[in-house]
């Protein structure tokens, strides 16, 4: 659980990122950040509304690029940066 901390915190705030969040087909839109990014998916989870959070990433480059991805086959880009960090540590019980 507390390694899905950030994923939930990314979850929550879905929402107000969706209405500027760029959406493609999502098979177009891994196929394109694996060709332009070499990004493959690090993680997945359900959201409790019956969508798909991931989170894709170059280990190499440190890029990465968490969608949204609904039922309907639809992905939207909710954040992106660098940096990519794989590491599993345990969180402080406070946070």
């Amino acid at each position: 659980m507390i390694r899905l901390l950030p994923l939930l915190a990314l979850v929550a705030c879905n929402t107000v990122h969706a209405q500027t969040a760029q959406c493609l087909n999502h098979g177009a839109f891994i196929e394109g950040l694996a060709d332009r990014y070499g990004e493959r998916r690090q993680m997945s989870g359900l959201n409790g509304d019956g969508t798909v959070v991931e989170i894709y990433a170059n280990g190499e480059t440190g890029t990465w690029t968490a969608l949204i991805v609904q039922p309907n086959g639809m992905a939207c880009m909710v954040a992106a940066g660098e940096n990519f960090d794989s590491t599993v540590s345990d969180l402080p019980p406070e946070l």
